[in-house]
């Protein structure tokens, strides 16, 4: 996600979807065991011939609406917006994982490929992983994004109004897996949004290795084998918080809101669970091998 936009159970588990709401997270369905990993211990969440157990959704186009053949499958790897789009027709968006993880370590490569669309032809190439999505299919979901952009391969983005702790990172190496005591309170009104990660080992012209793991509502970052960002205790609001669409500042036609009391503050939940998301930023990318793996949390 471009930096610039994006103001605005220990038991290891996959979870059926669930909707958001203190009542309906009460009555949430006990979690089901991941499916029998293969021989390495992983389980592939792609399988290489179509997005079966995955959707898309793109800003004007909606669900898995994709006149333009923005997101395909070829050669055995999900393909962004390698093919010819329209100049000027190119949308953001997503793809997501229709079934819900908690506690899992996330594995994935990615490479470059070389087209990139208006308004972005001359910009750095950006894409990212959603991590925890929850909520209504928007532009962009709540959830906690792992940025995957030239340079800035493993910077945090919160989306949708999610806080967390983020730890500073003694003598370059991020804290995992214990939150020490020198994590701040980040992601709400002024305090501090998107650590950046501690230093850039993406490949710009090869394929890369990026992984997430996730232990309840704490998470690490970890670019070709190296841990580059980390954070802890997220949370999420319930129910969720987003500005009417087509609202806000710089709104076509917006007349200035008239001053009055600031809302209340929105109750806040553990954001440890959700689907596996890929943006579509207006530039092209491949992705393959996208597997995860269950984290025991006892005792951690």
């Amino acid at each position: 996600m471009n930096r610039r936009a994006f103001l605005g159970s220990s038991a290891s588990a996959i979870v059926a979807p669930f909707a958001l709401g203190g009542a309906a997270r009460a009555q949430q369905a006990p979690a089901t065991k991941f499916p029998n990993p293969g021989g390495d211990g992983w389980i592939s969440i792609f399988n290489g011939r179509n997005l079966d157990g995955w959707y898309v959704y793109f800003q004007k186009s909606g669900k898995n609406n994709d006149p333009n053949g923005m997101v395909r499958v070829d050669n055995g790897m999900i393909h962004i917006l390698g093919n010819h789009v329209p100049d000027g027709a190119a949308e953001t968006g997503f793809l997501s994982t229709t079934a819900e993880y908690a506690n899992y370590r996330f594995r994935g490569e990615y490479k470059w490929g070389l087209a990139r669309h208006r308004p972005r032809a001359e910009y750095k190439r950006d894409n990212g992983l959603l991590i925890h999505v929850v909520g209504e299919d928007r532009v962009f979901p709540m959830c906690m994004e792992y940025q995957v952009q030239e340079t800035d391969v493993g910077d945090i983005i919160p989306v949708g109004g999610i806080r967390y702790m983020a730890p500073t990172a003694g003598a370059g190496l991020p804290p995992w897996p214990n939150m020490p005591q020198n994590a701040v309170p980040s992601g709400a009104p002024g305090q501090p949004r998107g650590p950046k990660r501690v230093s850039d080992f993406e490949k710009l012209d090869d394929w890369n290795v990026v992984e997430y793991e996730c232990r309840g509502a704490d998470c690490v970052f970890i670019v070709n084998g190296r841990i580059v960002n980390s954070l802890f205790k997220m949370t999420r609001p319930d129910p969720p918080v987003f500005p009417a669409r087509g609202a806000g500042p710089g709104a076509a036609g917006a007349a200035a809101a008239p001053a009055g009391p600031p809302p209340p503050e929105p109750n806040f939940v553990p954001l440890d669970r959700g689907r596996i998301g890929i943006e579509v930023e207006y530039a092209e990318i491949w992705w393959r091998n996208l597997a995860i793996r269950p984290v025991d949390t006892n005792g951690a």
